[in-house]
């Protein structure tokens, strides 16, 4: 996929995730309630997606909204998660009710993804539902609402070892999940699954943004997705609603 393409389509989904029409080119904050073409991270009390130099700010409360706007409408969005920064912005939102609840990277495929050198069983859609109480239930969301399309299998030994599966999350978005036996971690197969994956769901979805989330403190899995050959796509703070103590 071409550069400018992705960056069309991952600000097109960004759009939606803050329910709006037009790109200014600059910081985007929007007041709104929940819409059903959001990806399933945006689907918060707030999201800030940090991207492409900029922030893409969504709030379902309209002074929150300005708040931010006024705070971080001129700010340099690459060092916006320096600890100082999320600090002030945690103050903020405590005020309102609200807390951070994860800080997540999302890798992209940036270009087209080759086939794996092995055979592979395809899992299409009716045989999803067949994996729910199996070892690799994490591959896949079970959720109708974010709707499993696809997986990959890799067998060894005539064992299944490894499955990567992929859900649509969002209006132009896929997912991918993945899961590895204990006993073959460290082997090559995630990656291998995860490339096999992106390679059919690239010929299925052309125009489609597929996305590989993750947590920063997880190494191998930061590394699977550097093995694939996807780059960062963005940094994504999302917001809930701080917990009642009782």
């Amino acid at each position: 996929m071409k550069e400018n393409k992705l960056t069309d389509i991952m600000i097109n989904q960004f759009l939606k995730d803050l329910n709006i029409d037009h790109d200014s080119g600059t910081h985007l904050f929007s007041t709104s309630d929940i819409t059903s073409d959001m990806r399933y991270w945006a689907q918060q009390e707030a999201t800030i997606i940090i991207s492409l130099n900029r922030l893409f700010v969504r709030t379902n409360n309209l002074e929150l909204t300005q708040i931010l706007q006024q705070k971080y409408q001129d700010c340099a969005a690459q060092w916006f998660t320096e600890m100082s920064n999320l600090k002030e912005l945690e103050n903020i939102l405590n005020s309102y009710g609200l807390t951070i609840g994860n800080i997540a990277p999302f890798f992209v495929a940036d270009k087209s993804v080759t086939d794996i050198d092995e055979d592979y069983i395809m899992i299409e859609k009716d045989m999803i539902e067949a994996f729910k109480e199996s070892d690799f239930k994490e591959s896949f969301t079970f959720d109708k609402k974010f709707e499993d399309v696809l997986g990959i299998a890799l067998e060894k030994n005539q064992e299944i070892v490894c499955v990567s599966g992929l859900n649509r999350t969002g209006l132009y978005t896929y997912e991918i999940g993945v899961h590895v036996k204990e006993d073959y971690n460290h082997q090559g197969f995630g990656t291998k699954a995860v490339q096999a994956l992106i390679y059919q769901a690239q010929k299925r979805w052309p125009d489609a943004l597929i996305t590989y989330g993750t947590q920063w403190s997880h190494t191998n899995s930061l590394n699977l997705a550097i093995n694939v050959g996807l780059k960062l796509g963005w940094t994504e703070i999302m917001i809930k609603r701080q917990s009642v103590v009782e």
